[in-house]
């Protein structure tokens, strides 16, 4: 199975979104997009390449951690929405982000381990 990188928070949410589209993820256990959104943005983002992970933490600071993580089902990336409004349970696309270079959408993520 192919190895991916996810960045989370130290508690194990959602870096950027929250409110009630935050997710918490888990150890060893897959888990879900909210499924309040529309099926062309129910998903997750991780990051193809351990070195793409790390320069993302580095641009945006913060106490973030990365995790070695596998997926189910790679997807096409949706556009960009806006944040503060996903968190408000409202959906607006945003015409200023674009996603990080090496950024994958996915359909489930599965923490491994933590990569220091």
């Amino acid at each position: 199975m192919e190895t991916f990188y996810k960045v989370v928070k130290v508690d194990l949410t959602s870096c950027f979104v929250t409110g009630k589209a935050a997710v918490q993820y888990k150890v060893g256990e897959y888990v879900k997009p909210p499924e309040w959104l529309p099926p062309n943005h129910q998903v997750l983002f991780v990051f193809l390449h351990l070195k793409e992970a790390h320069d993302f933490i580095t641009r945006v600071g913060g106490n973030l951690h990365t995790y070695e993580c596998q997926v189910t089902n790679t997807l096409a990336l949706p556009h960009y929405l806006d944040c503060e409004s996903l968190s408000l349970g409202s959906i607006h696309c945003s015409v200023f982000e674009d996603f990080p270079t090496g950024t994958v959408a996915v359909q489930q993520v599965r923490l491994i381990k933590e990569i220091g």
